[in-house]
């Protein structure tokens, strides 16, 4: 497709007369007299400076003398067989030609100068049809200019001049020139051309140029003019300069004061970018349905700039802006720059229509360009929009569609042969993303926002704009009785390895909906929330699916997405929910979510971090990161929880991590209800932590025959650990029928460490006639850590048995790896207890062929209890050890148990630093022949009699310890 027509393909003009074209304009009627062929200027006359003023027959010549001129004249036309010569001493020479009469100037022949000509006619100037001008540089001016100001070299025209500036013919500047076109009302239909200049149409009623020196002009509408405008309707032409049409119109109405219909052109040029402005100021609408180009496309040229601003801006109907250049990109602005800094002024809407175009390529080599669009109340996008990049090191571009209400249609193309897409920046408030057309957010104008309404972005528009390497981020803010949530009301699913981030100032919601990556493309997803920062910004899936295909996935806070959070302070409310199906899966790409409740929710308020249920987060061999803050010390809820049949599994090398914290009333990390699962199958570890203020660090729970928790490892260490200040640090218990299964299927190690400072540290507790908790190992080592404070009466390790049976209850079972159960009670309890709800409870402890069992206890009560239930602590082949310590004579104790330590084949037990308490003291034997029914202390003082329901068989020799097979024989 063709970006504009060439010269020669632009229509001819039917000249009007100069009576018409002002009549058009609404301008002061002027007399509609033919003009002679021949026709001159009249009563030509120096008034400063030095020349003289020749005519011979149809051709005027004026000599210039000096450096700068000013000559009045009565008339200044020139027929359409006419000619006048401006003979000046240089390029910079300037004459100043003011019309006194009251007649416009009608230039329909030919003008030429060396060097700069001014024309100054308050009723209007017109180049017809046909005319020539071929000079340095040129301003024709409605708007005087002093005359000390024009020889102090103070370009500044000013005036109440009711005549318009109409250019139907062809001007022509010097390279290096410049052509300006002054007044209230400017139009161009023909042609105008200044390489490596400028070319200005400025409308107002008082207007700055400032002469740069390198060709170039800054112009400056100061004061606005009644009904102001400026419109181009055929070609402006400034390759390697700049082009700007600027206009003011003093009367605060809907009107168009800036309007390209035609081409408007300023390529880039021996290294020098060019430049198109059209600025309509505060008030004015800016409007382009023809073609700007600043392009560069020869070797080694980068597209230029083009800005369009003003109170309305839009590009309609088929309308062009080219930025490309061979190494890459140019910028364009419309309405503003980006996220609406820099200078330029911000438009209240922008419009681009479906057929419009924009494009800011590399074509050869190097980065895509920028493209804004801005506006702040509404902006409507539905056109197409492309900043690729090209070679193998080219990056794909910038866009930003942004203002409080959004309608979006349209197609951008980020894309980059290298495959390194580039951003695009969407930002307004609440906004929808929505299946087809948009609902809407203007009515009858485009320039006509629906105040309040949520912005809209087609499914379809951000589908196809994922492309390979594409980042695209949405991003709310919030005002005008909004919140600034994002809501997914269809689905997404991108082209190309591409990134979506959506960043809400409050809510992001998805609700039966998906976003996937394309077949064989990765996505990255980021679900960014509470960009307020006041915690009450949460990200709500429901029946939802995240399908990355290999791209991260991240749920968290938007301020710092690596330390913020999603929050709500809402009671009943949940930073994040994963609910009602929904299914997060990234084959291999990594997951993280960062969940809070606010710290200033309300007191007794029960809000949760992070809820998942009846939910999968399946990462296929990445890693699973889950971080939860219940922040509010006067609220209650639990931090995390995880319920409902939900699942978090990974495979390969990825790891799972649930990290929490609760500063409330509730537990830092809560799994129960129906099934659920944790599962790292490979080589990854789980690692379950939590804290917590009044409930536990860490609970597991199993309450019902449906009821089973699984959390298992293939190779790597599955670890829980859990801290309380009065709950217990690590729970883990199963009633009814419930099952609770730690497994580490092949080399995997168990490691369980909880603290509590007025509680048991680690609890596990199978309280249900038919209920089992089952840890156990293949060949890895498990190991039970607790830790219970001064203040607690608890032991630092408890486990407790209600279940029937000899399958049922606590099972740890290692098959050739070492256990070791370590407990501390600073308090009154034991360091390790066992116990049952009743006599048939069972509490089991095996190893396998070579593993050892160690019990390491110390305990203000005792070291080691045992309290009722059936007890088993068996090895083969290995050593079980019993190393206890404690600040009383009760080193173990028991009461109404059946508790039986088996070392069988080569195994042994030991029992080192102490004894076993039944109403009396079972100190070290040094008697190993036997069996004992009562134990001899070393020196030989005999101890109160060891019960009758203990046999205690001597291993070997030994002097302050025994190795011993307990059998209990009740």
């Amino acid at each position: 497709m063709k970006t504009h027509p060439s010269k020669a393909e632009l229509p001819v003009l039917k000249p009007l007369s100069f009576a018409v074209l002002c009549a058009l304009y609404s301008l002061v009627p002027i007399p509609a007299l033919a003009l002679d062929s021949n026709a001159l200027p009249t009563n030509g006359q120096v008034i400063a400076g030095s020349g003289t003023i020749v005519s011979n027959g149809n051709v005027m010549t004026v000599h210039q003398g000096s450096d700068k001129l000013i000559a009045t004249w009565d008339t200044f036309n020139i027929g359409s067989g006419a000619q006048v010569n401006f003979l000046q001493p240089g390029a910079s020479s300037i004459a100043l030609n003011r019309v006194t009469g009251s007649d416009g100037s009608q230039i329909l022949g030919h003008l030429n100068a060396n060097g700069q000509v001014f024309l100054i006619n308050p009723s209007g100037v017109l180049f017809g049809a046909g005319s020539m001008v071929d000079v340095g540089g040129l301003v024709a001016s409605s708007l005087d200019i002093s005359n000390s100001d024009f020889m102090a070299g103070k370009n500044v025209f000013a005036g109440q001049g009711k005549g318009a500036v109409i250019n139907q013919g062809t001007i022509n500047a010097k390279d290096g020139g410049s052509v300006a076109l002054l007044g209230s009302q400017v139009l161009n239909e023909g042609t105008v051309v200044a390489r490596l200049g400028s070319v200005v149409l400025g409308g107002g009623e008082k207007i700055t140029l400032d002469f740069n020196g390198d060709g170039l002009i800054n112009l400056e509408v100061n004061d606005p003019a009644i009904g102001a405008s400026v419109v181009n309707r055929g070609l402006l032409s400034a390759n390697g300069g700049a082009v700007a049409m600027s206009a003011r119109d003093s009367q605060a109405m809907l009107s168009n004061v800036v309007n390209n219909e035609g081409v408007i052109e300023a390529r880039s040029l021996e290294q020098r970018n060019g430049r198109i402005i059209l600025d309509g100021g505060s008030n004015g609408v800016v409007v382009n349905s023809g073609v700007l180009d600043v392009s560069g496309r020869n070797a080694g040229e980068r597209g230029g700039n083009v800005t369009m601003t003003g109170q309305y801006v839009g590009l309609f109907d088929s309308g062009r802006i080219n930025a490309d250049g061979d190494i890459g990109g140019g910028t364009v602005l419309m309405g503003g720059d980006y996220q609406g800094g820099g200078n330029v002024h911000e438009a209240d809407s922008t419009f681009m229509g479906q057929d419009a175009r924009i494009s800011a390529n590399a074509l050869s080599s190097g980065d895509g360009g920028k493209v804004i669009l801005w506006s702040k109340d509404s902006t409507q996008f539905h056109g197409g929009i492309s900043v690729s990049g090209a070679g193998s090191q080219g990056r794909g571009g910038l866009v930003e569609t942004s203002g409080h209400a959004l309608e979006i249609t349209g197609i951008v193309d980020l894309s980059a042969v290298s495959g390194q897409g580039g951003t695009w920046l969407i930002d307004p408030f609440n906004i929808n993303i929505t299946k087809g057309a948009s609902s809407g957010t203007s009515t009858g104008s485009p320039f006509t926002p629906n105040a309040g309404g949520s912005s809209n972005l087609s499914s379809a528009t951000l589908n196809a704009s994922l492309s390979e390497g594409a980042k695209i981020l949405v991003c709310t803010s919030s005002g005008a009785g909004t919140s600034g949530d994002i809501n997914v009301l269809d689905n997404v699913k991108g082209v190309g390895n591409a990134t979506l981030t959506l960043q809400a100032h409050r809510n992001i919601v998805m609700t039966n909906t998906s976003i996937s990556a394309a077949d064989g493309k990765t996505l990255n997803v980021s679900l960014y929330s509470n960009f307020n920062n006041s915690g009450n910004g949460s990200v709500a899936l429901s029946n939802a699916t995240i399908s990355t295909n290999g791209g991260n996935l991240t749920i968290s806070g938007a301020v710092q997405p690596d330390q913020s959070w999603a929050s709500t302070n809402v009671s009943n409310g949940t930073g994040i929910s994963l609910s009602n199906g929904t299914r997060l899966t990234t084959k291999g790409g990594d997951v993280n979510l960062r969940g809070a409740t606010s710290s200033t929710l309300a007191a007794g308020s029960t809000a949760t971090a992070i809820t998942i249920s009846n939910s999968t987060i399946d990462a296929g061999g990445g890693n699973i990161s889950l971080t939860a803050l219940q922040a509010s010390s006067t609220g209650t809820g639990d931090a995390f929880v995880l319920t409902g049949g939900s699942k978090l599994l990974t495979a390969g090398a990825g790891s799972i991590t649930v990290d929490s914290t609760n500063l409330g009333s509730g537990n830092g990390t809560r799994i129960f209800s129906t099934s659920n699962t944790i599962a790292a199958s490979g080589s990854g570890n789980v690692t379950l932590r939590g804290s917590a203020v009044s409930g536990s660090g860490v609970l597991v729970c199993s309450t019902a025959a449906t009821s089973a928790q699984t959390l298992s490892v293939g190779d790597g260490t599955l670890t829980i650990e859990g801290s309380s200040s009065s709950g217990r640090g690590v729970f883990i218990a199963s009633s009814g029928t419930g099952t609770v299964t730690l497994n580490a299927a092949r080399g995997g190690d168990i490691f369980i460490d909880g603290s509590s400072d007025g509680d048991a540290g680690t609890t596990l507790n199978s309280t249900g006639t038919g209920s089992v908790i089952n840890v156990s190992t293949a060949s890895g080592d498990i190991t039970l850590n607790g830790r219970a404070g001064a203040a607690s009466s608890a032991a630092g390790l408890s486990i407790r048995s209600g279940a029937s049976g000899p399958g049922n209850g606590v099972n740890i079972l290692s098959g050739s790896g070492d256990i070791s159960l370590q407990g501390t009670a600073q308090g009154s309890g034991a360091g390790i207890a066992f116990s049952a709800t009743n006599a048939k409870g069972y509490n089991n402890v095996m190893t396998g062929a070579g593993g050892n069992i160690t019990l390491n206890g110390s305990g203000g009560g005792a070291a080691l209890s045992f309290d009722h239930g059936n007890n088993l602590l068996q090895v083969a082949d290995g050593l079980l050890r019993l190393d206890l310590d404690t600040p009383s004579a009760n080193y173990i104790t028991h009461t109404d148990d059946v508790t039986t330590l088996t070392a069988s084949g080569n195994g042994a037990v030991l029992i080192s630093r102490g004894g076993l308490i039944h109403n009396g003291l079972l100190e070290t034997a040094s008697e190993p022949t036997r069996q004992y029914q009562q134990a001899q202390a070393v020196g030989g003082a005999w101890s109160q009699p060891l019960a009758p329901d203990y046999h205690l068989t001597a291993m070997g020799s030994a002097t302050d310890e025994v190795n011993i097979d307990v059998v209990q024989t009740r």
